[in-house]
């Protein structure tokens, strides 16, 4: 089961953050806000500092701060790679704090 959420994770993230720089690109805040939502639901099922930034982001995107908006998806970018690579090879007892 956590091999499959992993490999969810791992090919929907690429294609959420594209969504995102796309619409930023584009100065599409309405759809930022969508892929942002996206993101933050996707990102938070393993990382809460990921989801917070996603969440930020939807929260600028819905204010029209454009440029807060770029600094976040910068700030996205590293997260959602290292996240990523992460999540390769990720077993439960790695989860386990005890």
């Amino acid at each position: 089961m956590l091999d499959r959420l992993c490999e969810v994770f791992r090919r929907s993230v690429p294609e959420q953050l594209a969504a995102a720089r796309t619409a930023l690109a584009g100065r599409d805040l309405p759809r930022l806000r969508v892929a942002a939502h996206m993101l933050a639901g996707t990102l938070s099922a393993f990382s809460t500092i990921a989801g917070g930034v996603a969440s930020a982001l939807e929260d600028a995107a819905i204010a029209d701060d454009l440029e807060a908006c770029a600094t976040l998806v910068g700030r996205l970018e590293p997260l959602c790679a290292t996240l990523s690579e992460d999540t390769r090879g990720l077993t439960l007892e790695e989860l386990n704090p005890w």
